[in-house]
């Protein structure tokens, strides 16, 4: 008979779970419930056992507490015997085997930051900051076979796409439940206007068979930007840069090539593998979080600049409102945490450094 462990309730939710699985299988919880009856009368029910319990804890009292955990360790280390503990694993496998299982369920949810409607875009701009969480209960993993993307493509007003899907790349692995906020590529309209946009989150291929549908609207305003252009093209070019290679490939050449590539892999591949390709993704995921900051940093400015010039002169004429006020300091603060999180990210650049700079440097002379 399989072994049915009680239920532990500490939410709405485990609550609903549990009278769930109570209706669909109350055999095994009449098994268990009347386990626990036995368990109360053999523990509790006799007087005598009770008073014996009683008298062993006065008795006690003059033994020291040190000598008594001794006593107590000792005799708790006479029940594992090999027959208790082979009971013991049989029940953990029972419980294994016999178990429900989850689904693997991959969702996500994307929405604007600061719980705002929609998304407000700059025209020119290539980059939108969105809040990803991980809604299912897989990881979203940022490369190897399973590499997740996020996708998104503009559209009309009318539905009609505009372009073909841009992707992004994950600064890390997300883990179920999990939430971020991530700069995403995106194909700006060459017109102001209102648009809408959706986004999709899995592979090329997946992305490439996947319908996306609208999901949010899209303002596309002409706002003043005094070196919006420039940023957005360094940071273009250093999202290109931010991926470091992972492996090598041998170039020897010549009549002893074969020999020579045995060699570097016998030596040199155990250290590629343990220190060299594991510090080269910890400097990518690194480079793609500071990308991210720098993304978000570079639109709390450019939204800064954007409340505080305006764009016409009504816009002007309300910079002293308290709405105006209010907006400033939100967008003031998230500058802040910007900085703080370019802080973070420079100690851990400094700490990845010191780590490059203790390793063991090794140095292989190739035979003549």
């Amino acid at each position: 008979m399989p072994y049915w462990p009680g239920r532990e309730v500490a939410n709405p939710e485990s609550f609903n779970n549990t009278l769930n699985d109570l209706w669909q299988r109350p055999v095994e919880w009449k098994q268990m419930g009347a386990r626990g009856r036995d368990y109360v009368a053999n523990q509790y029910s006799s007087p005598a056992l009770f008073a014996k319990r009683i008298e062993a804890a006065l008795a006690g009292l003059a033994t020291p507490l040190a000598e008594l955990m001794r006593q107590r360790g000792r005799a708790r280390a006479k029940q594992f015997t090999p027959q208790t503990w082979s009971e013991r694993f049989a029940e953990r496998i029972e419980n294994v085997l016999h178990r429900d299982l989850p689904q693997p369920e991959f969702r996500f949810d994307v929405t604007p930051p600061r719980d705002e409607p929609g998304f407000c875009l700059p025209l020119g701009r290539t980059k939108l900051t969105i809040q990803l969480s991980n809604a299912g209960n897989l990881p979203l993993l940022p490369d190897g076979p399973a590499e997740g993307r996020v996708w998104a493509q503009v559209f009309h007003g009318d539905g009609e796409s505009l372009g073909s899907a841009t992707s992004t790349r994950l600064p890390g692995i997300v883990v179920p439940g999990q939430s971020l906020r991530l700069a995403v590529n995106l194909k700006t309209p060459v017109q102001p206007g209102d648009y809408q946009i959706g986004f999709f989150v899995g592979d090329a291929s997946s992305a490439q068979q996947a319908e996306i549908s609208p999901t949010f609207h899209l303002c596309v305003t002409v706002a003043p930007q005094r070196g919006g252009g420039e940023m957005d093209a360094a940071l273009a070019e250093a999202e290109t840069l931010a991926a470091l290679p992972v492996g090598y490939t041998d170039v020897s050449e010549g009549l002893f090539a074969k020999l020579k590539r045995k060699l570097k892999r016998a030596l040199l591949h155990q250290f590629q593998v343990s220190y060299v390709d594991a510090l080269s993704r910890q400097q990518s995921a690194f480079n793609r979080t500071l990308l991210s900051a720098m993304q978000e940093l570079s639109e709390c400015t450019a939204m800064l600049e954007q409340t505080i010039l305006g764009e016409s002169a009504d816009r002007e004429r309300r910079t002293e409102t308290p709405d105006m006020q209010t907006a400033v300091r939100r967008l003031s603060r998230r500058v802040r945490e910007a900085a703080g999180k370019l802080a973070e990210l420079e100690q851990r650049l400094e700490r990845l450094e010191k780590r490059e700079q203790d390793a063991p440097a090794v140095v292989v002379e190739e035979p003549r």
